[in-house]
């Protein structure tokens, strides 16, 4: 059995929650664009209501965790204005989604409606049958 120092597991979280300092000012770090994405669109009942800031809150996050590398289909197509028709899918499954936690998984009314969402998400989001599970799933996280 893999043995733990005393607060290491404190100070490993206290490391990636940490400001990273640069010249004398703190900055944030990559991990907190999901924060942002995540409070975003926990705090909005309806994501189509401000579509551009919800556009650029997801369009950034993907960004933020290499969902726009050079050789992928998002970054060769995708533009602020790609994300309308994912911030739909999005409104249309938040109300049976979002407070879905791993205890309901079992439920089959529960995993109907994540399977649903994620379809829609990929069909909205990576059209013409791209690679979809990574960055389909990346969305769910960010803004469930």
């Amino acid at each position: 059995m893999y043995s733990i120092e005393p607060g290491a597991i404190s100070a490993a979280v206290a490391g990636l929650a940490a400001p990273v300092v640069r010249d004398g000012a703190a900055t944030g770090r990559r991990e907190w664009s999901w924060d942002f994405c995540f409070n975003y669109f926990s705090a909005t009942d309806d994501p189509t209501a401000e579509m551009e800031m919800s556009c650029l809150q997801l369009g950034y996050y993907l960004a933020s965790w290499g969902m726009l590398r050079g050789s992928s289909w998002l970054f060769k197509n995708a533009h602020p204005r790609h994300y309308i028709a994912t911030i739909e899918a999005i409104a249309r499954h938040s109300p049976t989604v979002r407070d879905l936690d791993l205890s309901d998984y079992t439920d089959n009314q529960a995993r109907a409606a994540l399977i649903s969402a994620y379809a829609d998400i990929r069909d909205a989001l990576l059209p013409d049958g791209n690679e979809h599970a990574t960055a389909v799933t990346k969305v769910m996280l960010g803004v469930w």
